[in-house]
């Protein structure tokens, strides 16, 4: 009878430790934001077969999965997409089951980048402060690999313009003062573990001379903050 018992308590036991571990947050393996600027003409867009590869689905279908589609714009509030694969037990799963997940996913996906409009102009391109609310957002994640591609010129033009042949003269010689005036509209927290790529193709050299300083600006800012930044007009692994 006491064997019986103490063989009740330890399935009990091992019960209530399973429970407890059940409660926990699932952790994500991937979570990647897709940031567009729509407020001037771009030649670089969003390629699904590009952001495919970057999600690793062909190397492992079993990881967990987050990706969010927005925009710049000459506004603080976009429509946020968000496309999400649950993680599954690679030695438990259904195979069956977990193609057709993978599938469903990447047609909704597929079809949010295809159906991105086309880039314009605007009046005004709210950059900086879209960049830093979600980068911010990032840091937060629980995720095990996060990442930011963001597609565009990065000509902030706002309270701050990078249009204002005074402000782009700072920006070259006291990059720290643009810094200050950027970061009063929103702070920066630390961005450790987090992967950004800056996708635009200039089309010229001046154009592309005044990019890299605005990228480079950007990279240095970024990598201060423990972040990893590259400089693409495509992504690869």
């Amino acid at each position: 009878m006491k064997k019986i018992m103490n063989d009740t308590r330890a399935i009990l036991l091992i019960a209530c430790l399973y429970t407890a571990c059940s409660t926990e947050p699932a952790r994500d393996d991937k979570e990647m934001i897709i940031l567009y600027d729509k407020s001037d003409p771009l030649k670089v867009r969003p390629q699904f077969d590009e952001i495919f590869t970057q999600l690793g689905l062909k190397q492992d279908a079993w990881q967990g999965i987050r990706v969010k589609v927005t925009t710049v714009t000459d506004k603080d509030i976009n429509t946020v997409q968000l496309f999400t694969l649950a993680k599954a037990d690679r030695l438990y799963g259904n195979t069956t089951m977990r193609i057709a997940e993978v599938e469903r996913f990447k047609h909704k996906l597929r079809k949010a980048l295809q159906d991105i409009p086309a880039s314009g102009t605007l009046d005004h391109s709210i950059i900086y402060r879209a960049m830093a609310k979600h980068l911010n957002l990032l840091a937060s994640s629980i995720a095990v690999r996060k990442q930011i591609i963001i597609y565009s010129d990065l000509y902030e033009n706002s309270d701050v313009s990078f249009y204002d042949p005074a402000t782009f003269l700072l920006l070259q010689a006291h990059p720290e003062v643009i810094r200050r005036k950027l970061e009063k509209n929103v702070v920066l927290g630390k961005l450790s573990g987090i992967h950004v790529w800056f996708m635009y193709d200039p089309e010229s050299y001046e154009a592309n001379n005044n990019y890299m300083t605005i990228a480079n600006f950007y990279k240095r800012w970024l990598e201060s903050k423990g972040a990893t930044v590259r400089i693409e007009n495509a992504l690869s692994l």
